[in-house]
């Protein structure tokens, strides 16, 4: 897999595409001119998958699919009327491997939160459960989104013990210790908007702390953006913003932060 300029680990530029599609005809060129070429997605549901190939299909070189039942969606659901989305998910995964463009399943997970858990814990747990064993079926690379379940994420991944450990954790808001358990297995830690913010006493330690082979950088754009910018207003050019704040961290120079990242990133999820 060939990438041109610097790589955003994960964003949800097909969200934009849905809600303010003219946002990208600045968004994509800027970041482009500070050299980002590449953005990553984050799977949420069938409509944000057809959007991501429609994305695709606008910026051809630019954009890495990633399929998957996000712990938000799933907690929408009932276990039966999931069934048939994560049916669905097996056949375009089995399409889309075919045609070799698809780079990860996710994003999948838990999110613990009251408002995912008073009606969508089982969902949630049965999502995660059948996107692992979708992952090691297909071999793709798995994209995690874990809030307040680390425990939880980390013993069910250990009992469905799938062959394919690879992939990353995006936007990782565990401990450095905790984040251990992960990158024993090889996966990568991403990290964004969040460690911006000097009062995130966690992500600072864990940017200070993690060994840089596990190290990736993303945005979430539009979301979880730097101090100088709003939620939903988070443009992918701020990847730089990340960089430079682990840099800063790091006594390192905010481009090798990113050509360490992109490295990585290539490393877990690149072809040949």
């Amino acid at each position: 897999m060939k990438i041109n300029g610097h790589i955003d680990s994960h964003n949800h530029l097909a969200k934009v595409l849905g809600t303010a599609p003219d946002l990208l005809e600045s968004w994509v060129p800027e970041a482009e001119a500070k050299g980002i070429g590449f953005f990553m997605q984050g799977g949420i549901d069938p409509d944000d998958w057809q959007r991501q190939i429609e994305l695709q299909a606008r910026f051809p070189n630019q954009i890495g699919l990633c399929f998957g039942v996000h712990p938000y969606f799933a907690a929408s659901k009932t276990i039966d009327e999931l069934d048939p989305i994560l049916d669905q998910l097996a056949r375009l995964l089995g399409q889309q491997q075919k045609r070799d463009t698809i780079l990860a399943i996710g994003e999948m997970g838990l999110d613990f939160r009251p408002a995912y858990t008073e009606k969508g814990r089982d969902s949630q747990i049965h999502a995660l459960e059948t996107q692992i064993e979708l992952a090691d079926f297909t071999g793709l690379p798995m994209v995690f989104h874990i809030v307040q379940a680390h425990p939880e994420v980390e013993r069910i991944f250990s009992l469905w013990a799938p062959k394919n450990k690879r992939g990353l954790l995006h936007s990782y808001s565990g401990s450095v210790e905790q984040s251990e358990f992960w990158t024993k297995q090889g996966f990568l830690i991403s990290i964004g908007g969040p460690v911006c913010h000097e009062k995130n006493k966690k992500a600072r330690k864990l940017a200070a702390n993690l060994p840089l082979e596990f190290l990736t950088l993303e945005t979430d754009s539009p979301d979880q953006p730097p101090p100088a910018y709003n939620k939903g207003e988070n443009p992918p050019k701020t990847l730089w913003e990340v960089a430079k704040t682990i840099g800063e961290l790091r006594n390192v120079d905010a481009e090798e932060i990113l050509a360490i990242s992109k490295q990585n990133f290539l490393r877990v999820f690149g072809r040949a």
